[in-house]
């Protein structure tokens, strides 16, 4: 949740969108991004390197740059 121009981020309740807020959960609208697979993939090993992946530092640091908030620090 970066600001990007043209894009004004608004404090609610006073409190404004940092990574700090929206990570600890006091910004309160903020959202939840879940990968999801079926019974048929659960098994497949590159599903589970895909998953892998995103939780990796590389894939977190990916997320930062796409301007979403990561789930840990750098």
């Amino acid at each position: 949740m970066t600001g990007t121009k043209g894009i004004k981020l608004l404090k609610i309740d006073g409190v404004a969108p940092t990574v700090e807020t929206i990570r600890g959960g006091a910004y309160p609208y903020t959202g939840n991004l879940y990968a999801v697979t079926t019974n048929k993939t659960a098994d497949n090993p590159h599903v589970q390197e895909l998953i892998a992946w995103f939780l990796s530092p590389q894939g977190q640091r990916l997320i930062e740059d796409a301007g979403y908030v990561s789930l840990g620090g750098k």
